[in-house]
């Protein structure tokens, strides 16, 4: 069977759901860390065909896009209305479709609140009930376990246990392969996408990056470069990049101009205010090293970088003639969570963590965090004691 692996990093993670997944079935993967759902669109756009001809979808987009939605000026309401677009043009293309609800640990440092989460996870729960997506919700795990074990089976805030994504993907491409859905692609209105890849700008130098994980025509901005005519009109709504560093990059014609921030990471990131094209508009590399006007959440604005040639790979556009879709319940959840014939039993992990760190003496880590602010305290206190002999 063929499938396709859309997603975050725990979509591309060596052991992890990509790897249980390609022992069982042929996998196309389109996942890419560290953004939210607005890259896989992207990818749906780009590569319709294969979503379309494949037998069965996995994604996974919730622990990138509650990172997303917390910081302005991106919220959860455009997350929302980003969630529905994705969902809406896969179901145009794909219906045998499995979404993945994967846990973040809200009590790590510097990760947002569990209303967040919880408020983006409602949302893609809403958009499988409006399609008919099935479901493997893992939420729970983040709040119905002890703080020590999510610290455990989620070493990174983000990152599931590899072990476990594994057997997962197992179960899913077993699941696919033993239950033919009987779902099939669904018009639905809402705005067209296309793509303007690099390659197709005029005076641009195309070069092929390649790493471990993924292999691209990147086309990096050296002058000014006027977006074609077919473009005119439509809204620049992501942008999708591979620099070889810190670079910035502008959008402008005579009236506007949207500047954004980008790093040495391959990535696609959303425009909070889309950017709409017209007969003058031109994509450059601001070298100027301005503000950003829409900001980065994973690359920041540095006066003292330099700022390399920005390296393009597409620009996703859409009409903003049709209105997004609004997704409307209509299947019910219980049916389309699978997640008891799917999921495998956490108990052997949370155990085999606790004879770990029994068997090797290991401290756990709310016991070094108890025991540093006992540390601190005692100091506080030798400091007055000593101030007070002193006086």
């Amino acid at each position: 069977m063929k499938c396709v692996l859309l997603g975050g990093s725990n979509s591309i993670l060596k052991y992890g759901l990509r790897s249980g997944l390609e022992s069982q079935v042929e996998v196309k993967r389109f996942a890419l860390g560290a953004t939210s759902c607005i890259q896989n669109l992207y990818e749906l756009i780009r590569n319709s065909a294969t979503v379309t001809d494949s037998d069965f979808v996995v994604t996974e987009s919730n622990v990138n896009d509650s990172y997303f939605a917390c910081e302005p000026p991106l919220s959860i309401a455009l997350m929302d209305g980003q969630i529905d677009e994705y969902y809406r043009v896969l179901s145009t293309l794909n219906r045998n479709v499995y979404v993945v609800i994967l846990p973040a640990n809200h009590r790590a440092k510097s990760m947002e609140s569990l209303s967040v989460m919880q408020a983006i996870n409602e949302r893609h729960r809403l958009n499988c009930k409006a399609h008919g997506f099935k479901v493997i919700d893992l939420a729970w795990v983040n709040t119905d376990l002890p703080s020590a074990d999510v610290e455990n089976l989620i070493p990174h805030p983000r990152h599931l246990h590899e072990g476990y994504l594994h057997l997962l993907g197992m179960n899913i491409a077993n699941h696919a392969q033993s239950t033919p859905c009987r779902l099939v692609p669904t018009p639905l209105i809402g705005p067209d996408y296309s793509i303007i890849a690099a390659n197709e700008l005029p005076g641009i130098a195309i070069e092929e990056k390649e790493n471990s994980n993924f292999k691209e025509q990147v086309g990096f901005i050296r002058q000014p470069i006027k977006l074609p005519t077919s473009a005119r009109g439509l809204q620049v709504v992501a942008i999708s990049a591979w620099s070889n560093g810190y670079s910035l990059v502008r959008l402008r014609d005579e009236k506007k101009s949207v500047v954004k921030c980008f790093s040495k990471l391959y990535s696609a990131w959303e425009l909070a205010q889309p950017f709409v094209v017209s007969e003058s508009t031109y994509i450059e590399t601001a070298y100027d090293n301005p503000e950003p006007t829409d900001n980065s959440r994973m690359s920041k604005h540095n006066t003292n970088n330099q700022c390399l040639d920005f390296g393009l790979v597409g620009l996703l556009l859409k009409n903003p003639e049709n209105l997004n879709f609004t997704p409307t319940p209509i299947f019910d959840y219980s049916e389309l969570d699978i997640s008891k014939k799917v999921t495998p039993d956490i108990s052997p992990y949370i155990k085999a963590y606790h004879s770990f760190l029994h068997n090797r003496n290991l401290v756990a880590s709310e016991i070094v965090e108890e025991l540093k602010n006992k540390i601190s305290a005692y100091e506080v206190e030798l400091t007055a004691l000593r101030a007070r002999a002193s006086g």
